[in-house]
């Protein structure tokens, strides 16, 4: 992985508590299709690959399963365990998951919001593949940035003041 790519994939953390109050969420749709799609038990077990401060994860928290959260960034990590607390069954590890040692055939979902193309794809999709039982699923999910008419180009306008105040 290239410096440029580390750096930038570190940048949230630097601004977590921003960060947790402006990253848009998921519609509750999103969790209830993933439950249904991966046939995930309600004692299954989840691993959750940048949690970030657990936006995605309180919904499968809710839902009353045991989560493992891999989350790279110490701050990000910080907040996640707050936002987490009243979930006993929720864990937040600080290490990067290519850090992380893989416990091999433990997991029915593994869970990545938004943070999965950050992985080192040489690692990331074996260390996963590993991680799950012979039945278990993957879900990847993330926003997109809806471009239409009604824009009239605001998304690129912003890129730019983005780039131009806090490159």
């Amino acid at each position: 992985m290239t410096d440029e790519r580390s750096d930038l994939r570190t940048t949230f953390n630097q601004v977590a508590l921003l960060y947790d109050q402006v990253r848009p969420g998921y519609p509750e749709a999103l969790f209830d299709d993933v439950v249904s799609l991966s046939e995930i038990t309600s004692d299954g077990r989840i691993l959750e690959i940048g949690c970030g401060t657990g936006q995605a994860t309180v919904p499968f928290a809710r839902r009353g399963y045991r989560i493992l959260c891999i989350e790279l960034g110490e701050n990000l990590a910080t907040v996640a365990q707050k936002n987490l607390a009243a979930y006993p069954q929720v864990e937040v590890r600080n290490i990067a998951f290519e850090d992380w040692m893989t416990q091999e055939n433990a997991f029915d979902l593994v869970i990545s919001a938004t943070a999965f193309h950050w992985l080192d794809p040489s690692i990331a999709y074996k260390k996963t593949a590993q991680a799950l039982t012979s039945k278990g699923a993957i879900a990847l999910f993330w926003n997109e940035h809806v471009y239409s008419d009604a824009s009239n180009g605001f998304f690129e306008e912003v890129q730019e003041l983005y780039q131009s105040l806090a490159p």
